[in-house]
């Protein structure tokens, strides 16, 4: 998919989309191709929007603050190592900004995994490259890409992968969330077996 030359921003956005031919895997790629000089920077933001869910995962990066909230209730929230659970409350919204690179959702046995690299050290105008927002009748999942300046002929690109994966019944939140960490690590390794 290609869009129009921006006459603002100078640029052209691309995405290609990609199902798994084995398994319930999707990629999109999004691709800023830089045409005409900007004086602005510019930053791809997917966004994938979900029911509201029944639980959340969300990762944490090694050595950073683990997440900041933005709600007037918090939920609740369990941290584990690398990753943290999260039941939100239904009736307001919510938003965790963080610089992990996956996100889960869960809705009963099936998990709906998101996986996208980060740029440790970027500029994320949000203050974390990944956001969860909930709220009553949506929720969404979000990896924000750092701020660039582009010079004509450069081209910033970046892949969200996702993944549904079937949990065992019974299979608790922390397992869930287990799960949901090394759907993402598999996610996240073949994408850079492929750049």
């Amino acid at each position: 998919i290609r869009s129009r030359v921006s006459e603002s921003l100078g640029c052209r956005l691309e995405r290609r989309i990609e199902l798994s031919p084995d398994r319930p895997c999707l990629t999109v790629t999004n691709r800023i191709v830089q045409i005409e000089p900007t004086p602005f920077p510019l930053q791809l933001w997917p966004i994938t929007q979900i029911q509201p869910a029944d639980c959340y995962f969300f990762a944490i990066a090694p050595g950073e603050q683990p997440y900041r909230i933005s709600s007037d209730e918090a939920g609740e929230i369990t941290l584990q190592p690398g990753r943290l659970i999260y039941l939100a409350p239904r009736d307001t919204t919510t938003k965790l900004t963080g610089n992990g690179e996956w996100l889960a959702a869960r809705f009963g046995e099936l998990l709906f995994v998101q996986a996208s690299h980060h740029t440790p050290g970027a500029c994320y105008p949000e203050g974390g490259s990944q956001m969860l927002f909930t709220g009553p009748r949506y929720a969404e999942l979000e990896f924000s890409g750092g701020l660039r300046h582009l010079k004509p002929g450069e081209i910033f690109e970046n892949s969200v992968q996702w993944e549904l994966v079937r949990l065992p019944r019974n299979t608790g939140n922390g397992d869930a969330a287990r799960t949901a960490q090394d759907t993402a690590t598999k996610l996240l390794q073949g994408n850079r077996d492929h750049e």
